[in-house]
């Protein structure tokens, strides 16, 4: 699903970028990319994995959310993050710390664009 939202989508170049999407998250290191290359994403997590603590709390299945709450459940994800909220031991979240995006935002803000 990724490739089509690259073929539509300005994206800018970032040391990190993420889609995140109902099934997985995408995510790219030092991003830089024209409409024509193929770049497949340095990690690809399942949604379920990264959000389980929040789709618990809010009862809400993965399969019947649409883009604005999935938005949410991610931007309050990221934020307890950039707070250093979120317990980076569990398994689920070794590619964060690996990755480095963890140091790279921690102690950061949010700012989400949703693509619909």
């Amino acid at each position: 699903m990724y490739q089509d939202m690259r073929t539509y989508a300005l994206l800018p170049n970032s040391p990190y970028f993420l889609f995140a999407f109902p099934d997985f998250f995408y995510i790219w290191k030092n991003y830089a990319l024209s409409m024509s290359e193929s770049n497949t994403p340095d990690y690809t997590i399942e949604t379920k994995e990264v959000l389980k603590s929040y789709l618990d709390l809010s009862m809400v299945s993965l399969k019947d959310v649409n883009e604005y709450t999935l938005e949410l459940l991610v931007t309050s994800w990221l934020e307890d993050l950039v707070k250093s909220k979120v317990s980076l031991e569990i398994q689920a979240f070794q590619w964060f710390k690996d990755s480095g995006l963890y140091e790279a935002i921690k102690n950061g803000s949010v700012v989400t664009e949703a693509v619909v």
